[in-house]
């Protein structure tokens, strides 16, 4: 199906933080396709993004609208965390009814574009049901601190997702590991952030300010994905900032050895799917 994200980094020779935008705007636009169809991911992290060398996706003028750039395409899998979303207005006993499946093929052969006339609710007010099973996370490195309280859930958390996954590809390090995972939780919780210089004196500024916008404690502040996509680390033409090959190494070895190891998380949710790819993906 594809390397893993962070495997498919370490087969190129190197890979700027120029190049690292172009892969997430496809990751964006999947999870704004989910979005769309009423459904939040909550399992944002580099296992679950594979690079489908096989495919391409070609973007005009993202980045410049003097050439046309191609890139691997991208595919999230493992949606088994992944919940329909609700208005918190209607009937539980309804909502849990009306609650279904859907199979991969649902998603995954999915081209229509992401403004389809079929999701005209704001995503926004939408909510995760209570009274489902709950998460099961091997690490809350990626969690939202709105899922680990147990409060209301929406399509804002795999924001926060998003942004802990740039800060850990740019830098190569977690913003909010500790020693335990009790110890994790807590820090995403209090939401204390920090850019230490030895892991961010060649990372660009418009790196760091995307990440701030998006790891804030109340979800209805973070950045909205359409508005990520028009930040200026998305339209950075030229950037010699290179990804840190042997901290994400390191990082990539250590997640490695949490594959086996999973925790429960209690929270709303309804299970569904199992892979997703970027609408945008063309098959050449």
């Amino acid at each position: 199906m594809g390397l893993p994200l962070l495997d498919w980094i370490f087969t190129q020779e190197e890979t700027t933080e120029s190049d690292c935008a172009l892969l997430l705007v496809q990751v964006i636009e999947a999870l704004l396709y989910l979005h769309s169809r009423h459904i939040t991911y909550l399992d944002l992290k580099p296992e679950n993004i594979l690079i489908d060398i096989l495919r391409t996706s070609q973007k005009g003028d993202l980045l410049t609208e003097e050439k046309i750039v191609k890139q691997p395409a991208i595919r999230l899998i493992d949606l088994g965390n992944a919940r329909h979303l609700e208005l918190p207005t209607e009937n539980p006993k309804e909502n849990q009814n009306n609650t279904s499946k859907c199979n991969d093929q649902t998603i995954a052969n999915v081209k229509s574009n992401n403004n389809d006339a079929t999701a005209q609710t704001d995503v926004g007010k939408l909510r995760v049901p209570s009274k489902y099973p709950p998460l099961i996370l091997g690490s809350p490195e990626f969690t939202a601190p709105e899922v680990l309280e147990r409060k209301v859930v929406g399509v804002l958390a795999d924001n926060w997702s998003l942004g802990v996954l740039i800060y850990v590809l740019v830098s190569g390090k977690s913003p909010f590991l500790d020693i335990s995972v009790e110890a994790t939780s807590r820090n995403i919780i209090s939401g204390d952030i920090r850019y230490p210089v030895e892991h961010f004196s060649s990372v660009t500024q418009e790196a760091c300010d995307l990440t701030q916008a998006l790891l804030l404690q109340n979800p209805q502040e973070r950045l909205p994905l359409q508005d990520v996509l028009t930040h200026p680390w998305f339209h950075m033409v030229e950037c010699e900032s290179i990804l840190p090959l042997h901290s994400l190494a390191d990082f990539s070895c250590r997640r490695a050895k949490l594959s086996s190891s999973t925790q429960e998380l209690p929270s709303a949710a309804s299970s569904i799917g199992s892979a997703v790819s970027s609408p945008a993906g063309t098959q050449e």
